[in-house]
């Protein structure tokens, strides 16, 4: 059996299992050449129920991270001791070679060959050292049981000294009479485990961490350093809140943000509303973002961070151009969100038309008109100027002719002057080059040739590029139009200018949905790339009063669907998805909610808002079968109900192909409040 313990520690350790008798949980690395250090780590799941009885194990140590799996380690079990049987212990590495950005790879099997994979940890960025500054701390302290050790050392600091024995020969906490010692501890390198399969969370603080956080008073986030390195300042309230496990899980929640994925594989996640104050009035502010590096399994703070403060960018559109650089254009500052709990359940937005934040800059438009461009290499952000302030809208880098540029489609307006919202068939063309340029005036509104149909809150889809990260060829937006409008509209690069070259008339459910989202499975040898749009609502109600837009939304009521595009003829024809397996079919409806494409083509539509108005945990999984016909095939479960979260599949390193959750809204069911969903989670195939 595993052991569970609660350290109130940045290693937030958590128990694990070793491999050797327990007299000597030791393995050697057979290393003669440098310096040499023994490292311990503790190894197991964040979640409950994780079972290790009669399971085996490996355990792989690279100098770097690996290109593969099979790349050449410092260390590797199971070519040492072979496929070895879990217990109940840390494990020990004894001659392991000093070092700095070591990579940790650990396996759990369910077969005694190490073939079944049952779950799995990386953890990279890790430093060897021949005697950390806290064992250097240890050494110097005196003491008589291992009690003291804990409280004026470390938690996992022991006495090291002659103990007392119980009547069983074992050796007891507490040194013998008149003897004492000194301190020592090993404090074990942290690898969280994820079961294959499931959705598993990040590690999160414990309560008790939270509670010595909330009794700690402050003005900035330094004066919370005492508390614990990811402790952060809650200026309104005026004491320290610990929100995430940096850089193990995020270091703040977050809500309506935009994913970004980098071509290293890191995912960059932005804007998004990330503070809360005591009247449940969210607001986007700093930390603008972060990044999270699957390599390492770490989360990392941007470069670009140091010069930028933070902009407000909730409702936001984002996209990765060319040197790895970020936009995010448009956005809303704060928003008041809430459930009322009446006969019909309904959520609430309530988006002020001026924010209430000091306005000593001389505006307090609540709505964005501003694009910024993040650098991360050289770690700068610029910033120009949309024509119009817009939130709910699309944002897509596409190529016209042969030149990249940015476009952003529809949204909801914001008309300073007259101080009205309303939906735009307007688009926005940003050349990408001229971003790169640094040249302010890169953005034109399409007046001359817009689109004839209005759009917010649609889907978006790329129907054609030339490679995964490269500009859409082809590009269309779905629903988010009113009922009588047409309900898709495609792009096309041969456009002069970037313009719609065809639009979809009535397609059923579809006709007149808002905020459904879209997936694409990829061209097989096969059959061509299929697409299929799942969630939306029709029941909406908005309304402008008191400076404030005033937004009411029901149940999701629009079925999935699966679309055929024949870009040849400019046809689209709607199909059903296949429901017969599924046991509640309205559990596919779906609002705020997340779509994701596996590798292997699997569908993954995963929390949102379901169908009795509530945040919900179920994660239901499609395939798309050798007859080209979406169907259900099983049902998972988040660990904590979400919605509005950005679900991204992993790119590249050794957790390729899992999916990343991170942060969103939930709700309390008694009284109604919204609340930033706890931390993030993982799904690894």
């Amino acid at each position: 059996m595993t052991k569970r313990l609660t350290i109130l520690t940045m290693f937030v350790l958590l128990g694990a299992f070793g491999c050797a008798p327990a007299q000597d949980n030791t393995m050697a690395t057979g290393e003669t050449d440098g310096e040499l250090a023994t490292v311990h780590f503790s190894l197991e799941s964040i979640a409950q129920g994780l079972d290790l009885n009669n399971k085996t194990f490996r355990l792989r140590i690279y100098s770097a991270a690996p290109a593969s799996p099979d790349s050449e380690t410092l260390f590797d079990s199971l070519a040492s001791y072979g496929c070895l049987q879990a217990s109940g212990s840390d494990i020990s590495i004894r001659d392991l070679k000093v070092g700095d950005g070591r990579l940790v790879f650990f396996e759990v099997f369910s077969d005694s060959s190490c073939m079944d994979r049952y779950a799995m940890g990386v953890r990279g960025g890790v430093n060897i050292v021949k005697e950390t500054e806290l064992q250097k701390s240890a050494r110097g302290t005196e003491c008589s049981a291992d009690e003291v050790c804990q409280e004026l050392v470390h938690p996992d600091a022991r006495c090291d000294c002659d103990k007392e024995v119980d009547e069983s020969n074992n050796a007891l906490t507490y040194c013998k009479a008149g003897v004492t010692g000194s301190c020592t501890v090993s404090a074990p390198i942290y690898i969280p485990l994820y079961e294959t399969g499931k959705f598993e969370e990040l590690p999160f603080p414990s309560q008790d961490l939270r509670n010595r956080a909330s009794q700690t008073s402050c003005d900035v986030d330094a004066d919370c350093n005492v508390v614990h390195p990811a402790a952060v300042c809650n200026s309104v309230l005026g004491f320290c809140t610990v929100e995430g496990l940096f850089p193990l899980s995020p270091s703040r929640p977050r809500a309506f943000h935009q994913s970004v994925t980098l071509s290293d594989g890191r995912i960059l996640f932005l804007g998004g509303f990330n503070r809360v104050d005591d009247g449940n009035n969210f607001q986007a502010a700093a930390p603008f973002s972060e990044l999270y590096n699957p390599i390492t399994n770490l989360f990392e703070k941007p470069s670009a961070q140091s010069s930028f403060g933070g902009k407000h960018a909730a409702f936001a559109g984002a996209a990765r151009i060319q040197n790895d650089s970020a936009v995010v254009a448009g956005g809303i500052t704060e928003a008041k969100l809430r459930y009322d709990l009446g006969d019909e359940l309904m959520m609430s937005v309530e988006i002020p038309l001026e924010y209430t934040d000091d306005c000593s800059s001389g505006t307090c438009t609540n709505f964005s008109r501003s694009l910024y461009v993040m650098d991360l290499i050289s770690g700068t952000v610029q910033e120009s100027t949309l024509p119009s302030y817009v939130m709910a809208h699309r944002l897509a880098v596409v190529n016209q002719g042969t030149d990249p540029y940015l476009l952003l489609t529809g949204g909801l307006v914001y008309d300073d002057e007259v101080k009205t919202v309303a939906p735009t068939n307007l688009y926005t063309e940003c050349s990408v080059l001229d971003i790169l340029a640094g040249d302010a005036a890169v953005c034109t509104e399409m007046t001359d040739s817009p689109m004839s149909t209005t759009r917010y809150s649609q889907a978006d889809i790329c129907l054609v590029q030339s490679g995964p990260m490269e500009p859409c060829d082809e590009y269309m937006t779905l629903g988010g139009a009113p009922a009588d409008e047409a309900t898709a509209t495609v792009f096309s690069s041969e456009q002069e200018p970037f313009n719609q070259s065809f639009e979809f008339s009535k397609l059923s459910d579809l006709q007149g949905a808002l905020f459904p989202e879209m997936a694409k499975v990829e061209d097989s040898t096969d059959q061509p790339a299929r697409f299929y749009s799942f969630g939306g609502i029709h029941d909406l109600t908005s309304t402008q009063s008191n400076g404030s837009l005033m937004v009411s939304i029901g149940a999701p009521d629009v079925p999935p669907q699966q679309i055929t595009v024949n870009l040849s003829s400019g046809q689209m024809n709607p199909l059903p998805v296949d429901l017969s397996k599924l046991d509640t079919p309205d559990s596919v409806y779906r609002l705020f909610h997340s779509v994701s494409v596996l590798e292997d083509g699997r569908v993954i539509v995963a929390g949102g808002i379901g169908s009795d108005s509530l945040p919900t945990r179920d994660v239901l999984v499609f395939e798309d079968p050798q007859t080209g016909t979406l169907e259900f095939v099983k049902k998972l479960t988040l660990r904590r109900a979400r919605f509005v979260h950005p679900a991204t599949v992993i790119k590249k390193g050794l957790l390729k192909g899992a999916i990343l959750i991170v942060g969103g809204f939930t709700v309390d069911n008694e009284d109604g409040a919204v609340r930033f969903a706890e931390g993030a989670e993982i799904f690894i195939p």
